[in-house]
C-alpha cells in the first residue's frame, strides 16, 4: 500500500518535471496517465504527463526563394513518464512515453 497519495504523486511529479526544464518553461503541462507499479519489490507512481514544446521544421524547396524564407515553427505534445517513489515521494526517474 502507498504511503503517498495519488494526488501528492501527480503534484511530486509536476513539481519535479517543472523543476527539470526551469529554462524551457512547459506549456498546457497536463496529467495524462497515472499507475502504480512495483519495480525492484519498490511501489513507484508511474506519472504520465504531457506539454507543448516548439521545434522548428526547416521546408525544402528548390527555390531560390526557399532561402529567405523563415523555418517554420510547430508545436507538438510531448510525453514523459515521471516515476515517483509510492512511499516517499521522491521523484526516481524521467522517461519517454513511447508510441503504442
Amino acid at each position: 500500500m502507498p504511503t503517498i497519495s495519488v494526488k501528492d504523486a501527480v503534484t511530486a511529479a509536476k513539481d519535479a518535471i517543472t523543476e527539470l526544464y526551469y529554462d524551457d518553461p512547459l506549456r498546457n503541462l497536463a496529467l495524462e496517465e497515472i499507475e502504480l507499479t512495483t519495480k525492484d519489490g519498490k511501489e513507484v507512481w508511474e506519472v504520465t504527463l504531457g506539454f507543448y514544446r516548439v521545434r522548428s521544421v526547416t521546408t525544402k524547396s528548390n527555390h531560390l526563394s526557399a532561402i529567405f524564407e523563415p523555418q517554420l515553427e510547430v508545436e507538438n505534445r510531448a510525453y514523459k513518464i515521471i516515476e515517483i517513489d509510492a512511499e516517499t515521494g521522491q521523484f526516481l526517474k524521467m522517461g519517454m512515453r513511447r508510441a503504442p
